[in-house]
């Protein structure tokens, strides 16, 4: 099936967007493109991804978690290159992937910061059945079993197959947008 897009024609010198440049009057030639300033006009859920390792539970914030199959449940999510968790996701192959409430931008921030004060307040986490680090009060839980791990830049892509979920059905996301969390 073809969609059709309806779109007024650009002006001279600038393209569909009407404060933005056109493309040929963008330097092709830069070599390292910055897409953080676009990118963060882009709401995005905020989440935090879990897993037990031999020293002890790792975490951190990932706002690029996202479905990728329904059949089999599979999702996607970016880590860093230079990430402390990255080499106990690549040994355990298996993760918590927790969808942060509105209320909890302070989680956020703890687990996008040093790895050292993640795990700190014990009254916010413990384990689970499962064996993986549990977050209290979060909207919603996936427990999965990462499938592979994708070079891509300085990131790598997860790809994860879903075993478990649950969700609190009257909760609301935590929302990153624009370098900050919203409600």
């Amino acid at each position: 099936m073809m969609i059709a897009v309806a779109c007024r024609p650009p002006t001279p010198g600038r393209d569909c967007m009407s404060n933005s440049i056109a493309a040929d009057q963008i330097d092709q030639a830069a070599p390292a493109l910055d897409l953080r300033p676009v990118f963060r006009q882009a709401a995005s859920s905020a989440w935090v991804v879990t897993a037990t390792g031999d020293a002890g539970p790792v975490g951190f914030t990932a706002i690029s978690v996202n479905s990728v199959s329904m059949d089999p449940p599979i999702v996607s999510f970016n880590v860093s290159g230079g990430s402390s968790s990255l080499a106990t996701l690549g040994r355990t192959r298996r993760v918590a992937i927790h969808l942060l409430d509105r209320q909890q931008e302070p989680t956020a921030r703890r687990f996008a910061g040093p790895r050292q004060q993640r795990f700190v307040d014990d009254g916010s986490w413990g384990y689970a059945a499962d064996g993986l680090p549990c977050l209290a009060g979060v909207s919603a839980r996936l427990t999965a079993d990462i499938s592979d791990l994708v070079p891509a830049g300085d990131s790598f892509v997860v790809l994860a197959e879903v075993s478990a979920a649950r969700h609190a059905p009257n909760s609301g996301p935590l929302v990153h947008h624009a370098g900050s969390y919203r409600a």
